[in-house]
């Protein structure tokens, strides 16, 4: 959950420079400029899991598509949750991540075809180092600058109550507003909530929630969170015509516990939102949806 809600954050929200600049220092300060905006961009992101973070880190270096850089971390705290994210400068277009254990298992890996990879993992109790790849595989010009930022992660104490579970969907909800919100104005858009709706969800069972103020040919995003419970959640938008069976115009197509899904307003249709729970490991699991119309600014 927190590493894809991290990548999404990272990828709709930081900007890099492209870097026609002699001076490496000039380089170095737009590599550390984008960790400090990964630290501020993670925070709602780690509030909304009851989460907090540390940045206990950070590598800022320089290679070529054709050398790998290899970090041995030896100063991590054993059973101890760990984010590694990586960010590079301008003329950079893809970094790998991969982090493994003396034994040479790997305990993550990030090889997306983007340039914010994302590692997630547990230190043991007793691993005195662990292994840190990094692989520029873009990279326009002969070499490119990159940074690593190490964040140390720790849950805050768990609770059963359903008023906790609300709290934990009214925080993922409202960090995914920023997300979609900041994405929406990169594109010149403007973005107004439209619909909410919460419950909860056994493993296997599904809700079909009515959409009623969807407009024809305009544009919409729809949203579903779950809890700390949740491990994967599926999500479809279905029209349906007058003597006509549901039909999905826009649907889940990955494992995810908060699919996003984009989809525009048909005529002559009602719509209408199925979530479904696919993975609950403490039945029942609470989420929750959200629909946002999206406009052009004026």
């Amino acid at each position: 959950m927190i590493k894809r809600l991290i990548t999404a954050a990272l990828i709709s929200g930081l900007a890099v420079t492209s870097a026609a600049i002699a001076d490496n220092t000039e380089y170095v300060s737009i590599i550390t400029k984008q960790l400090d905006d990964v630290e501020t961009r993670m925070k709602p992101v780690m509030e909304s899991s009851d989460r907090q973070m540390l940045r206990v880190g950070e590598i800022i270096s320089l290679t070529d598509k054709e050398r790998n850089g290899a970090y041995y971390l030896t100063e991590l705290e054993p059973n101890t949750n760990y984010l590694i994210v990586g960010v590079c400068d301008g003329d950079c277009g893809d970094l790998d991540l991969q982090i493994d254990d003396p034994s040479g298992t790997t305990l993550d890996t990030d090889v997306e075809d983007d340039d914010a990879p994302v590692l997630e993992f547990k230190t043991d109790a007793d691993t005195f180092y662990y292994k840190l790849l990094v692989d520029m595989v873009t990279c326009k010009t002969d070499a490119c600058f990159y940074g690593v930022g190490i964040f140390k992660t720790d849950a805050e104490p768990a609770s059963n109550s359903s008023s906790d579970y609300s709290g934990v969907i009214d925080r993922q909800l409202a960090a995914i507003r920023q997300q979609v919100t900041e994405a929406a104005n990169q594109n010149g858009r403007e973005v107004t909530q439209i619909f909410e709706h919460r419950s909860m969800l056994t493993t296997g069972s599904e809700d079909v929630i009515a959409l009623d103020d969807i407009k024809t040919l305009e544009r919409y995003v729809a949203v579903a969170v779950c809890d700390q419970d949740c491990d994967a959640l599926d999500l479809q938008i279905d029209i349906t015509m007058v003597g006509t069976e549901p039909d999905p115009i826009a649907e889940t197509n990955e494992r995810t516990d908060f699919p996003m899904l984009e989809f525009v307003g048909r005529p002559f249709s009602e719509h209408s939102a199925t979530v479904r729970m696919t993975e609950c490991s403490s039945e029942p699991c609470f989420y929750g949806m959200v629909v946002y119309a999206l406009s052009d600014k004026s």
